[in-house]
């Protein structure tokens, strides 16, 4: 399925623009997912979203903010996740319900090239809890000393 503008990459996912934050295959590893599953367990006992989605999804936005990049397109969350859009969104707003991330938004302007036209490129960035942000950061120093 051909997307917006036919930026794809011949089976229907988006491409990386220059602007997009790079995720890499390896932002979340066992010990963290564990952790915040536990985590999870005694801050979200009955969820509607599937555990199976908010894990990696919350490692994510930690790995994300650790290194202070914007969240990328749904599109391109869904395939690092290996799951859809609406989970996606499912995620975002049971995340932000629960008070696990908050939303922050900022907007640059930039020139077109050619046109000299003005853009306005608005990115949003998911920043976890303290709580979330404290756990990410104890795994990942344990990984390192290990």
């Amino acid at each position: 399925m051909p997307t917006k503008y036919g930026r794809h990459d011949g089976m229907g996912r988006d491409l990386q623009k220059n602007n997009d934050p790079p995720i890499s295959k390896n932002f979340s590893n066992r010990a963290l997912e564990d952790a915040i599953e536990e985590w999870l367990k005694l801050h979200r006992p009955a969820a509607p979203t599937k555990r199976t989605v908010a894990v990696p999804f919350l490692a994510l936005v930690c790995w994300l903010h650790s290194r202070g990049y914007h969240f990328p397109v749904r599109r391109r969350a869904a395939d690092a996740l290996k799951t859809g859009k609406d989970s996606i969104d499912a995620a975002i707003a049971a995340a932000v319900h629960y008070g696990e991330i908050t939303e922050k938004y900022e907007t640059l302007e930039s020139s077109a090239g050619k046109t000299r036209q003005m853009r306005l490129n608005r990115y949003r960035y998911l920043v976890p809890c303290r709580e979330l942000e404290q756990l990410y950061q104890n795994v990942m120093l344990e990984r390192r000393v290990a």
